[in-house]
Parts: structure tokens; C-alpha cells; sequence
């Protein structure tokens, strides 16, 4: 029927589609980190297990620009301004287990990992 025609057409437009063009608001870097150390959820700095036979890659992505007003085109309206900020996420690694001697017992523990740079608008109160 027509109608399905014309819905078909119109779905095949998505914000995917090379009609659309993507502007990040701020600059970041994704890689794979392996990190040594990272603060937990509770905020304490664990050692995490990451040596020539034990890898935890994960993939993270920070800001460049961290705090620097987020690049939009045009300008905002007064009494508003931007920043990049770094945001987190919760990914769960093996960390040395603090409550022994032993150098080879571990436990996982959540730590807070750098997932994305955000853009934040903020409102200059009166």
C-alpha cells in the first residue's frame, strides 16, 4: 500500500544515516588503558593486577580539554556557559587483596574508569 511505502521511506532515515553529520562538543582521545592503579567506587586507591601475566585492558575515553568552555557553533544564550567534563563509569578488575601477605591473591573490587567527555551547560544564577 502507499502508505507503507512512504513510512518505509521516512524510517530509513535515522540519526546514522550519512544524512546527518555528527560534531563532537568536545575533544576527547579513546584507548585501551591498562591501569596499575584506580580509585575505587568508595574512593580508595587500589593497586590493580596488571603485570606481564595477569592483562586487564579496558577501553577509556578522556577529555583534552577538561574544564574548557565545549565547542559549539554559534553562542549561547545569556546567562549561560559550557565545560568538557570527564564522566566515569563503574567496571569491575581484579585488584591485590590487601588482607594477606600473599602477592598473587586477588579480589575484584568496582573501580571508576573514564568513559566519556560530556558537555554541561550551566546557568549563571542570579
Amino acid at each position: 500500500s502507499p502508505g507503507l511505502a512512504i513510512l518505509t521511506e521516512e524510517a530509513q532515515i535515522t540519526p546514522n544515516s550519512s544524512v546527518f553529520e555528527e560534531i563532537p562538543l568536545c575533544s576527547s582521545v579513546q584507548q585501551i588503558i591498562y591501569p596499575k592503579n584506580s580509585a575505587t567506587t568508595e574512593g580508595i586507591h587500589e593497586f590493580v593486577v596488571n603485570d606481564e601475566e595477569y592483562r586487564q585492558g579496558i577501553k577509556a575515553e578522556t577529555c583534552i580539554n577538561r574544564y574548557s568552555p565545549c565547542i559549539i557553533p554559534g553562542s549561547l544564550l545569556t546567562g549561560y556557559s559550557s565545560r568538557c567534563v570527564q564522566r566515569y563509569t563503574t567496571v569491575t578488575l581484579m585488584i591485590f587483596n590487601r588482607n594477606t601477605t600473599d602477592t598473587r591473591s586477588f579480589i575484584p573490587k568496582s573501580l571508576n574508569i573514564p568513559s566519556h567527555c560530556a558537555c554541561v551547560l550551566t546557568k549563571q544564577l542570579y
